[in-house]
């Protein structure tokens, strides 16, 4: 049966709890924080779907009595905090239904005693025990599966400041406006954005703002629609506030919504850098003009080994600057968001560090990766590229680094003398270095547009007195340390063998090999505990007897000796067997287990010729042997042993 239109509408409008004639589905967050309150830090913010993701919190679902949300955008990991948590929590006094109406003398939810409602606001990892307050409902709905479908509320809480703030989860509201909630505008650039504004029937709503800049305009064309614009002039780089742009239907309904507006210098020009006067620093422009220009300095040709790849489509650079006023390792990174995207950055971005003036640029740090690594003098200005084509968000940090191990670069490597050897040093501050060999190459930084590697690294040289089976294990450390062994010089590395946590590798004795210890792309050091452990490699002989035996029927010869073993293994001993004057061979092999010394026989069958069968007689002859073998508690110290010897065969079996 089709119900009609009407009685769908009022069905609709009684499962919410709101005034009815509104428009349905806007989400937003706003924060005002006063002096003194520390979650919100003294700001204000106003974040909608575009900043992040609002809904109900995964570990409480929202009852009638109590609903929680949390509003989260994703973490930056290169160094600082760009992420952003608050969890919400709204509760009705204990046994009772949360409802729309006023609710004061709040204090937190795990404190309710009869009659009091609870209230408890906290961000970014913060809050408060004594929070009191007050809130308003004015909008809460659940599906038929008791889902929660909308909130709208308004808060006010107190801790040491004030804090207030209003919630809205897919709320009805009887104006519905939509503005962008950050723009950067860049200083001899037109910044301009379109605003929106409808009732809920429809109709075109009258649009006005507060705050304009000066020398910003804002037009409300009269149809729903209105216009801002901006041309920062020169000098009103760094001023930055929030508009108050608001709605009003014909009702006397009116809403409100909120842009907050950077003016930064035209960093799209190498003339005009955004300055990084300390650090840490941290810099967020939303939507950059980002262009090429015909004078961008590109990467050495052979950095990272191989060509720098080529720019991505509709490739731009914008520029930043900074002069350090001592010497500093520096850390620089860049990440191009987008919350729609999946995943949020799919973008060919790069950072690259230079020094000198336009036209004459020297690299100091450069190659297809978002994360570069410096080490800065006091008094240089060192121009820092960031090249990405144009996204939401433009995120870029720059954190200063402690000081660099003393193992940092391979020529400086930390000689183990005897095993068992340990080290615990601070990894924090080594610097990215450019070697082949280390494992997982597309994870830990080849040559990939937008990789973060290569990796830091810290590096150890053990040169043994005898072939020695060498354990390293970095399990113990803070972050994940992969190691990787190498023979071999400089430039011509040879990787022996890997693993994030332990492995084992042979060094052979009077030859230096030269363990590699890598940060991971998203932790690039900390506190390193390694240790290396070794014992002397396996050693095999295998001897073959002088006499041997043949069957005068069949043709097949017997041989046999005695394997040797410095601890018990398991050898396989193989070759061949020929008569070079009777023009027959044939091969052989043998499984030993063994242990100390252990006999070990094998039948030899003559392999077949165009003329016919062959066969072994009696007489001398020759075997070429290759034996190798592997104790079962270490599979990857393999021992090997070849040989030729004579034997002499006789009929029957060896004696």
């Amino acid at each position: 049966m089709r119900i009609p239109k009407f009685l769908r509408v009022a069905c609709a409008v009684l499962m919410v709890s709101g005034a009815p004639g509104s428009l349905a589905g806007v989400t937003s967050l706003r924060l005002d924080s006063g002096p003194g309150e520390y979650l919100g830090g003294g700001e204000f913010n106003f974040y909608t779907a575009d900043d992040g993701s609002l809904e109900p919190a995964p570990w409480s679902p929202a009852t009638s009595e109590e609903v929680q949300l949390t509003f989260a955008r994703p973490t930056f990991f290169f160094g600082l905090p760009f992420s952003i948590s608050w969890q919400l929590w709204f509760a009705a006094p204990p046994g009772e239904t949360l409802a729309v109406g006023q609710y004061d003398d709040a204090v937190a939810p795990y404190r309710r005693g009869p009659g009091q409602p609870g209230l408890q606001v906290s961000g970014n990892g913060s809050g408060c025990f004594g929070v009191t307050g007050r809130f308003e409902v004015k909008q809460i709905a659940f599906d038929p599966d008791g889902v929660l479908s909308r909130f709208w509320a308004t808060f006010e809480q107190n801790c040491g400041g004030v804090l207030r703030g209003e919630v809205r989860f897919n709320a009805d509201v009887p104006v519905e406006l939509h503005a962008p909630s950050h723009r950067t505008a860049q200083e001899g650039r037109t910044l301009e954005f379109e605003v929106q504004g409808r009732d809920a029937l429809g109709n075109a709503a009258s649009l006005g703002v507060t705050g304009l800049p000066t020398g910003a305009t804002f037009t409300d064309a009269g149809n729903g629609t209105g216009r801002f614009a901006w041309l920062p002039a020169p000098g009103q780089a760094g001023s930055s506030g929030w508009l108050a742009f608001t709605g009003e239907s014909a009702g006397a309904d009116t809403d409100v919504t909120y842009t907050r507006v950077d003016a930064i210098p035209d960093f799209d020009d190498f003339d005009h850098p955004i300055p990084i006067p300390t650090l840490p620093f941290g810099s967020t422009v939303y939507q950059p003009v980002a262009s090429p220009a015909a004078d961008d300095p590109a990467c050495p040709p052979a950095v990272g080994g191989s060509p720098e790849p080529p720019p991505g489509p509709d490739q731009g650079s914008v520029w930043y600057a900074f002069t350090p006023v001592e010497d500093t390792g520096v850390q620089v990174a860049i990440q191009p968001y987008s919350p729609s995207a999946t995943p949020p950055s799919p973008f060919f971005d790069r950072v690259s560090v230079f020094t000198g003036g336009r036209g004459g640029l020297e690299s100091v740090a450069c190659g297809p990766r978002s994360v570069q690594r410096f080490s800065a003098r006091s008094g240089v200005t060192y121009h820092i590229m960031a090249s990405l084509p144009t996204s939401a968000e433009l995120r870029l940090s720059a954190v200063a680094l402690p000081p660099p191990p003393a193992n940092d670069d391979f020529d400086a490597a930390t000689i183990v003398g005897d095993l068992p050897f340990s080290d615990a040093i601070d990894t924090r501050g080594a610097m990215f270095q450019l070697e082949p060999g280390h494992c997982s190459t597309p994870v830990f930084g080849g040559p990939l547009i937008g990789g973060v590697g290569p990796p830091t690294n810290v590096w150890y040289a053990y040169t043994p007195t005898e072939d020695t089976r060498v354990t390293v294990d970095t399990s113990g450390s803070n972050y994940t340390a992969l190691s990787t062994a190498f023979s071999g010089q400089r430039g011509a590395l040879v990787p022996l063998g890997c693993d994030p946590a332990r492995f084992t590798f042979t060094a052979h004795a009077g030859q230096t090999n030269h363990v590699m210890i890598a940060g991971s792309p998203s932790t690039f050091g900390d506190l390193l505990q390694v240790s290396m452990t070794g014992r002397p490699a396996l050693r095999i002989q295998v001897a073959l007897d002088a006499a041997g035996g043949f069957d005068p029927r069949s043709g097949s010869a017997f041989i046999g000796g005695v394997a040797r073993c410095s601890r018990p293994a398991q050898i396989v001993v193989a070759g061949t067997l020929h008569q070079p004057r009777r023009r027959v061979q044939g091969g052989f092999s043998a499984v030993v287990a063994c242990d100390g010394a252990t006999p070990w026989r094998a039948t030899v069958t003559p392999d077949g010729s165009g003329n016919g069968p062959r066969r072994f007689a009696a007489g001398a002859a020759e075997a070429v042997v290759h034996a190798s073998g592997a104790p079962p508690d270490d599979p990857g110290d393999i021992a090997i042993d070849d040989g030729r010897s004579p034997v002499i065969l006789k009929s029957g079996p060896p004696r």
